[in-house]
């Protein structure tokens, strides 16, 4: 699953938890739920190109662009929402960034991740129907955000 669809939903879902610590064990929860909901994935054989660089950050500043000028969650060291949104990433920034992924892979820990991980992403699809499950994972993380923001 790409960046904006995992930091939104397990951001929103944290905010609920209403605690850093919960919110970031919930993300990693979340991260792995998502990534078993069949989806398009813009890097698949582990080979980056330049490409895939330019849509990885694109993706990324969707993300950001929706958070800071749509949600606008407190910027705190103790915020449930970002310690959610980190749960809900660093699987992906440890696992699959091209500049320690392989170092990471060949620890102990970084094995064992990498396995669960990569079982939970059984299911691969098209860019249409992956991005459009993407999409709606999306609209659900802003509903329930803005829901949590009413209460």
């Amino acid at each position: 699953m790409l960046i904006t669809p995992h930091i939104l939903m397990a951001g929103a879902v944290g905010e609920y938890t209403g605690n850093p610590v919960p919110a970031f064990l919930v993300g990693l929860l979340i991260h792995l739920i998502l990534d078993a909901i069949p989806h398009y994935d813009s890097v698949d054989d582990g080979k980056w190109t330049k490409l895939q660089f330019g849509f990885v950050a694109t993706d990324l500043v969707i993300g950001l662009l929706i958070i800071f000028l749509y949600l606008k969650p407190p910027i705190v060291l103790d915020s449930p929402f970002w310690w959610g949104a980190l749960g809900g990433v660093i699987i992906d920034i440890f696992d699959v960034t091209p500049f320690w992924r392989d170092k990471f892979r060949n620890t102990r820990v970084g094995r064992a991740i990498h396995w669960f991980h990569d079982l939970v992403h059984q299911i691969k699809v098209g860019p249409i129907s992956g991005l459009a499950s993407q999409i709606l994972v999306i609209i659900i993380a802003i509903l329930l955000y803005n829901i949590k923001a009413l209460i």
